[in-house]
């Protein structure tokens, strides 16, 4: 989980990694394009749907990213921490993407 910073909206808040889908990409390899940007995560790893929802005329699209090992993430400015954490214990505030898409990870 990523801490967002002062340089993007929602900073201070709990979530996951990701942003915009650029014109022609998917949003798979949007995620691991802003992956790669914000966390320096450039392995293979399994991307499951979670939910898509929509808020303020966006779509936000939810992925559980499983991963092959835990590793050291290199962080951009759009985030000012990072923590390896369980779905039961974690950290607030939220962000409030994860908190809409919770329930669907937690199912």
């Amino acid at each position: 989980m990523g801490k967002r910073s002062e340089k993007v909206l929602e900073p201070g808040t709990w979530g996951g990694f990701g942003g915009k889908i650029d014109e022609g990409e998917t949003p798979v390899k949007a995620l691991e394009r802003e992956l790669r940007e914000e966390t320096g995560f450039h392995q293979e790893a399994d991307y499951v749907g979670v939910c898509v929802f929509g808020k303020n005329g966006f779509e936000y699209y939810n992925y559980l990213v499983i991963i092959p090992q835990e590793f050291q993430p290199t962080l951009n400015a759009e985030t000012d921490e990072f923590l390896w954490t369980s779905i039961d214990s974690l950290p607030e505030p939220l962000h409030f993407g994860l908190e809409e898409a919770l329930p669907y990870y937690k199912a």
